[in-house]
């Protein structure tokens, strides 16, 4: 009986190792939005993408009105960000609108807030990633 215990606790271990390690590898090989390393100032001010001032509802009938940038994984993706500036601006006020000003006045929320467009915008992007979303000027009401 205690073979059979052993035997078990064994499988159930190496199975978990197996899992563990199919799944790090899965993030690593595709992970998105990471910055990459060794890009100089220039080189990422070069991959940036401005966006027009927008103003935007909130969920609670409050506004927020922002400049929006997006760092570029790459100069493809700068192109696809550039092509689809339309839809971009879009995912921003879908997005916005899912967040209360009390929301946005707190670090969290403002962070929330960038995580979830970054990941709307990546995921529209047919190749690319976005690595960074910065809100210049930002004003909530």
């Amino acid at each position: 009986m205690k073979k059979v215990l052993v035997v078990m606790c064994i499988v159930i271990g190496a199975a978990a190792v197996v899992i563990g390690t199919g799944v790090g590898f899965y993030k690593y090989r595709h992970q998105k939005g990471k910055a990459q390393p060794g890009l100089t100032p220039a080189q990422a001010k070069a991959l940036q993408v401005p966006f027009p001032q927008m103003t935007s509802n909130l969920k609670d009938d409050g506004l927020i009105q922002f400049t929006a940038v997006l760092q570029a994984s790459d100069s493809g993706t700068k192109a696809e960000i550039v092509d689809l500036e339309p839809q971009i601006e879009d995912i921003f006020n879908q997005t916005t609108r899912q967040f209360t000003s009390d929301e946005l006045r707190q670090v969290q929320g403002y962070q929330a807030l960038k995580r979830k467009i970054q990941s709307g915008v990546n995921r529209l992007l047919p190749q690319g990633s976005v690595t960074a979303v910065y809100l210049e000027d930002t004003l909530v009401q």
